[in-house]
């Protein structure tokens, strides 16, 4: 699934199209990845359901079910757009760079596409105009939401801005992530625009499992 940064990319492209959106939004498109600073797994943060395409897929029908209000709430809002990223990235980009196959090779290819997310800061940094993340979130988020956890999270994802690595790409590229970027962003703002459910358009194959 996608990296700190690009789904920060994609929420900062969001804000500058929304003026509604605002750092709750930012917040939430991050919150999803709290899995990895808290006792949550990330089936539980992403909802995640078996598929019968080789991964897992993102149940998105579940998380509008369990917040009924998600999509009126800048927070819940940010959240969904964060699982209708990871959904897309996993149809269109993780497939396709890892396959299904024997878990050795496998392994050697996870290896080179996690040690690309660090290769990809300096450009979503640049590319996108990214900035750590420094003001208190207390006062933003929804009081469910275990701020011990998010925080951790947040001060990860200003680390990511000294995660800086010059090798060049191993997997993933440039103009494919910026094209995922750029359809979540057309994505979300169809939806915000025409109120019409994103699930409805990216997973017609799994329609009679929804």
């Amino acid at each position: 699934m996608g990296s700190r940064l690009i789904h920060a990319a994609i929420a900062q492209k969001l804000m500058t199209i929304h003026s509604f959106l605002d750092d709750a939004f930012f917040l939430g498109n991050e919150a999803p990845d709290a899995d990895k600073t808290s006792d949550l797994t990330k089936g539980d943060t992403h909802f995640l359901v078996p598929s019968n395409r080789g991964t897992q897929r993102i149940d998105l029908r579940q998380f509008l079910t369990q917040y009924p209000s998600s999509l009126t709430n800048n927070f819940m809002l940010g959240y969904y757009t964060h699982l209708v990223a990871d959904e897309l990235w996993l149809q269109d980009i993780f497939s396709h760079h890892i396959p299904a196959g024997p878990i050795g090779v496998r392994q050697q290819l996870l290896a080179l596409y996690y040690q690309d997310f660090q290769q990809l800061n300096r450009f979503l940094i640049n590319q996108y105009a990214l900035v750590p993340y420094e003001r208190d979130i207390t006062s933003v988020v929804p009081t469910t939401v275990n701020l011990d956890a998010l925080r951790q999270l947040m001060a990860e994802y200003n680390h990511d801005f000294y995660l800086i690595d010059a090798r060049p790409l191993q997997l993933l590229q440039q103009s494919e992530v910026d094209n995922h970027i750029a359809k979540v962003v057309k994505m979300m703002t169809n939806m915000i625009n025409s109120g019409q459910l994103v699930e409805q358009l990216i997973m017609p194959q799994d329609k009679g499992n929804l």
